[in-house]
């Protein structure tokens, strides 16, 4: 008879945890409804009363009835799923810190927090409600780098002074959520630190971005304020492969992951007292680090990043009268900073420009990429907007 020992750990600090299943499945099914267009299926997944704590709509009719925060009643949860399945969603890069939670990425580059009850949305919003700017529309990590005018995500020389004796101390990376907002010219409005691995690393970080500048976030030509949350790490190469958002203070939800490891006794090789125990089996490699894309573009060499389609597309976009054409493509390189790898995250929706795309990426060069001197491979996600 084997027998297996259950040892339930609890983790209630404020390090990230990830989504459950059973949020990733519901996320995945309400994705699949608003893609088809479905608002039948959409209302299927909502719960009244459900919290509207921010969405962007692109339709003006559900901007105005829907567009600013409040309380959605079980008689308007129709119309409000109507408003959903007119949704673009694009590729999704972050998760969610909330058990039942996970993140949509909404056209032209929105990103909004979902939380669920039992698989129905009760909570949908604009990330890290922290009462600075709770009702304007989050961007994508992106879209928010495709708006800079100046300064850069690398923040090591800058914050080094002060952040490099808590590294030591703690024999690892500190790192803190900014959360930067944009008024309608592009000029920063307010920048807060709402999460934090160690006190004083997001007063540090703060303090360091004096010298971004962007243009304006104008969806539709219309400029309007915006913010992101920028997830900044030093130093800047041990930032984390997948980024969890924080954990927001106006979201109620589950802020705990228990977590479950079954041992089985039979399987454990007893040691006498004074004897040794067998050496560990060698690690697996470790895949490719991601890292930013304005950190890779800092390195290139060669290589055009404004793609353009050939002209018989061009001409097949305008008929089609798309004015905005977005696609995303995974790109890793190799220690000697050539292109190892390109995947398709997101198409362009036309074949003949994803080939270029494709194509041209396959002639970039790097300068290697350097972690603590070594030269790594690294990957990164590269987006291409087109508009005609």
């Amino acid at each position: 008879m084997r027998t297996q020992l259950v040892v339930a750990l609890m983790l209630v600090s404020a390090a990230p945890a990830h989504a459950d299943d059973d949020a990733d499945r519901a996320a995945a099914e309400l994705a699949g409804a608003i893609r088809a267009r479905d608002a039948k299926a959409v209302v299927r997944h909502l719960a009244a009363p459900l919290t509207n704590a921010g969405v962007y709509f692109a339709d003006a009719g559900c901007s105005k009835r829907f567009g600013a925060p409040g309380e959605v009643r079980a008689a308007e949860l129709p119309a409000f799923a109507k408003c959903l399945a007119q949704l673009k969603l694009q590729v999704t890069t972050r998760r969610s810190a909330m058990d039942d939670g996970a993140v949509l990425t909404i056209d032209p580059g929105v990103e909004v927090e979902l939380a669920f009850d039992s698989g129905r949305v009760r909570w949908i919003g604009y990330l890290t409600q922290n009462g600075v700017n709770d009702g304007v529309p989050t961007l994508t990590a992106q879209t928010f780098e495709g708006l800079r005018k100046t300064g850069t995500a690398n923040l090591d020389a800058v914050v080094r002074g002060k952040l490099e004796p808590m590294v030591a101390r703690l024999h690892g990376p500190v790192s803190a959520w900014l959360k930067i907002c944009l008024d309608a010219r592009g000029a920063v409005a307010s920048v807060t630190a709402p999460w934090s691995s160690q006190p004083g690393a997001g007063d540090a970080f703060v303090a360091a971005v004096g010298d971004w500048t962007f243009r304006p976030f104008a969806p539709r030509g219309a400029a309007i304020p915006a913010c992101a949350l920028q997830l900044l790490t030093y130093p800047a190469a041990q930032a984390p492969a997948v980024e969890v958002l924080p954990l927001a203070a106006g979201v109620p939800g589950k802020r705990s992951t228990e977590l479950e490891l079954e041992i089985d006794l039979d399987d454990i090789e007893l040691v006498q007292p004074g004897g040794a125990l067998p050496p560990p089996p060698p690690p697996p490699p470790p895949p490719p680090q991601n890292v930013s894309p304005s950190l890779l573009e800092a390195q290139r060499l060669r290589g055009n990043n404004r793609i353009e389609p050939e002209d018989a597309t061009k001409k097949q976009i305008q008929r089609d009268g798309k004015t905005r054409v977005v696609g995303a493509f995974k790109l890793c390189i190799s220690d000697a900073g050539t292109v190892a790898a390109i995947a398709p995250l997101k198409s362009t929706g036309y074949p003949a420009y994803d080939q270029k795309i494709v194509r041209e990426m396959n002639g970039w060069a790097y300068q290697p990429y350097l972690v603590n001197g070594k030269a790594t491979p690294v990957c990164t996600a590269v987006t291409f907007i087109y508009s005609p």
